[in-house]
């Protein structure tokens, strides 16, 4: 189809065509969910089901910035969903992984100048800073209560394993 629009003063823009291409088959799987890991750890995504390969298809998965619906920039792409901690990623921010399906490129990935590419939505993704404690003036003798002075960075509540003269016990964290 084509068209063309008229103003109130019945000027006629130009004809705009459309490339659309009614024939395309292709689906994208569907990511189930995102999910969320420690830095340094993976994450990896459940299946992806669903969509349409119309033959000569192929699947990435893109780690990406922007939104379940907007691709900004493109960090990382796999043939499968998991991804690696990698030291540019900022703890704690979100990322979002999308399946992409198109014609496969002959290397197993996709050809992303297919017409008929098609992008999942994508699902969100954070990796979680790892917690620090700073002890300060810990006093610990046997026989005595351990008195232990803490400056605390993390999510709470939290727990610290310590072994004190041999004997492993956990204390819960509930204030920094």
């Amino acid at each position: 189809y084509s068209f063309s629009v008229v103003d109130a003063n019945g000027c006629t823009s130009e004809t705009y065509p459309n490339t659309t291409n009614c024939a395309c088959e292709t689906e994208a799987p569907t990511l189930p969910s995102g999910a969320t890991a420690c830095v340094g750890d993976d994450i990896q995504l459940p299946a992806a089901s669903g969509g349409n390969n119309d033959g000569n298809d192929a699947t990435v998965f893109i780690l990406y910035e922007g939104s379940s619906t907007t691709v900004t920039t493109i960090l990382v792409t796999s043939t499968s969903p998991t991804f690696m901690w990698n030291a540019g990623f900022t703890p704690g921010s979100t990322y979002y992984v999308a399946a992409v399906r198109g014609n496969d490129d002959g290397s197993g990935g996709v050809d992303m100048t297919d017409p008929c590419i098609d992008t999942s939505l994508g699902v969100p993704v954070t990796w979680n800073a790892l917690p620090t404690i700073t002890l300060d003036d810990a006093i610990a003798c046997e026989g005595d209560t351990a008195r232990v002075r803490y400056q605390y960075s993390g999510d709470l509540p939290a727990e610290i394993d310590l072994v004190l003269g041999g004997v492993s016990r956990t204390v819960s964290i509930t204030s920094s």
